[in-house]
């Protein structure tokens, strides 16, 4: 009788150390994230210095300006709102791994607040570009609550090595005389011409690198 009593006490305080562990801490399925604009695929121009596009400044296949804005809401296993997440602990990816982040490059603007929410609203710091999906990662995983959202980034660092210089000029070029390709429209209206290269020759040699 008493091994019983003491096997069924220890069953209780795992069961709630488990739903204290779980409170405050993160769920990836329980969290959601959304954007702002969501019935057209949208482009992000970035820069390494962080002058890049606000978030109120992506770009749809035409060229016309819309608001990608991302809202994260951090909830736990309960449901409850993540509140004071850490903002560097939040960040952004790109599905298929182009986009490159300088150091806390795509962190979210702030911490989660009494709501749990944080937002990507203002110029991220990265270079690469993506023609996939966009990921929200918290604390190193993505959102398994979706698949992603249809968000897209370019920048003049063509190459993703955190540096505009010979090697992304040579990409452009390359882009620019041949084939079609997002990493080179700069601008993102579905041609590649001289605004694009206005815009890769200005970042070439005023962009800047990293901030530190």
């Amino acid at each position: 009788m008493v091994l019983r009593k003491l096997v069924g006490l220890l069953a209780c305080t795992l069961i709630l150390g488990t739903s204290f562990a779980m409170a405050g801490v993160p769920d990836l399925e329980e969290s959601t994230a959304a954007l702002a604009t969501t019935d057209r695929t949208l482009v992000l121009y970035n820069q390494l210095d962080g002058f890049g596009n606000s978030f109120l400044q992506a770009k749809d296949i035409n060229g016309d300006t819309f608001d990608a804005t991302i809202t994260l809401t951090v909830l736990d296993g309960a449901g409850s709102p993540v509140v004071n997440y850490p903002a560097e602990d939040m960040w952004l990816l790109s599905r298929d791994g182009l986009l490159v982040p300088c150091p806390n490059g795509t962190a979210a603007d702030f911490n989660t607040d009494t709501n749990g929410e944080t937002t990507w609203a203002t110029p991220l710091a990265a270079g690469g570009y993506s023609e996939d999906l966009c990921l929200v990662v918290i604390n190193g995983d993505a959102l398994t609550s979706t698949t992603g959202l249809d968000l897209l980034f370019n920048s003049p660092d063509l190459d993703g090595n955190l540096d505009v210089g010979l090697s992304d000029l040579d990409e452009f070029v390359s882009v620019y005389f041949g084939s079609y390709s997002i990493k080179a429209d700069l601008d993102y209206n579905n041609d590649i011409g001289l605004s694009d290269l206005d815009t890769f020759v200005d970042a070439y040699f005023n962009s800047g690198a990293c901030a530190q």
